[in-house]
């Protein structure tokens, strides 16, 4: 749906690549993989980074057998996978975060 990479203020902070996915796609870990790897090719290859991709749902997530070439990546700690069907909101949830999870809410639960 939508990516992002979010440079840091402070060069000692890694940088961010998100990931945001409403819909089915297989191929969304190895893209987000071949961009990251990509930016730090063209840029700077000695920056730190981290990804965040956020799913509506578990159920949109690549299987185990689409993902297999990158699980590694995606079970270490740079990677953090987001599904918004299933986070709580509370009063310390950040505002962009209840605004998204509009979006994957039933209507009976309005």
């Amino acid at each position: 749906m939508k990516n992002g990479v979010f440079l840091p203020l402070d060069t000692n902070k890694p940088i961010y690549y998100t990931e945001v996915q409403f819909q089915k796609d297989t191929k969304i870990d190895l893209r987000l993989f071949s961009e990251i790897f990509t930016y730090l090719r063209d840029n700077e290859s000695d920056l730190r980074w981290r990804a965040m991709i956020i799913f509506k749902s578990r159920s949109i997530e690549p299987t185990a057998r689409q993902r297999e070439s990158v699980e590694p990546l995606l079970e270490s700690p740079l990677v953090k996978r987001i599904y918004l069907n299933e986070l709580e909101a509370s009063q310390t949830t950040p505002l962009v975060v209840q605004i998204i999870q509009l979006f994957v809410i039933k209507k009976k639960q309005f």
